[in-house]
Parts: C-alpha cells; structure tokens; sequence
C-alpha cells in the first residue's frame, strides 16, 4: 500500500470515528497483494482499516443516530467480542495434518505457546512458507 492510500485511509478512518463521514461511505482499497498475513504490516492496516470500519457503524453516532445505543453497544463489544470470536472460532478448527497432532503454522514459537495455553501439549508443528 502507498503512503499515500494509507495516509487517506486513516483520514477517513478518523472522520468515521468523529461522526465527521456520511454513512455511505467509500469503499477501502485493498492492495492487490493482500496476503491476508496478519504479521504483514500492510496486510494489518487493512485489517484494522476494515474493522475499525465495522465497528464504526455499531459505535459511531452518525450510524447509530443515538449516544445511548453507540455507548451500550461498546460495552456489548467490550464484554462479548472475544466470546463470539471464540464461538465461531473454536481452537479446535485449527488445520492439522494427516495424523491429528501437526499443527500448521509459519510461527512455530506463537504457535507452540498458544497451543499450551489451551492445554494442548502433545503436538508437532509443520512450517508452511
């Protein structure tokens, strides 16, 4: 992504927060080679571009036209984001291999101690680059 597009996005991010954008607002550019890597700075900004977007429409006053709902609304994000995140992303989806126990990752550190933080300790990983 050009400096540029990003420096225009988060303008139009801050207007959204601030109530400053119409609701129909304009639509992101995503750059053609978005990767969807989290890890990959560019790839992040969009993420964080979109979902800043989203929430918007639930937290900001120009969408919700009401100060009470936008504020009610950030607590019910504040309170259950992770627990819908968690619902519709069990740990146990996660993609293994052919034997049950190999893990595929392109962060075998992250990884590891994310899997024995859940209490899975009988695992092997397997680098996908």
């Amino acid at each position: 992504m050009r400096k540029s597009e990003k420096v225009k996005n988060i303008e139009e991010l801050n207007k959204r927060l601030l109530g400053e954008n119409e609701i129909n607002e304009p639509q992101l550019t995503r750059p053609r080679n978005l990767r969807n890597d989290l890890n990959n700075p560019e790839d992040a900004d969009v993420f964080e571009a979109e979902l800043t977007s989203l929430l918007n429409k639930y937290l900001g006053i120009s969408y919700t036209n009401n100060a009470g709902t936008s504020n009610d609304n950030r607590i019910f994000i504040q309170n259950n984001l992770m627990d819908i995140v968690n619902q519709r992303f069990v740990p146990s989806s996660l993609r293994l291999g052919s034997n049950g126990s190999e893990y595929y990752t392109n962060r075998p550190e992250e990884m590891a101690e994310y899997l024995q933080s859940i209490g899975i300790t009988d695992f092997e990983l397997k680098s996908v680059k």
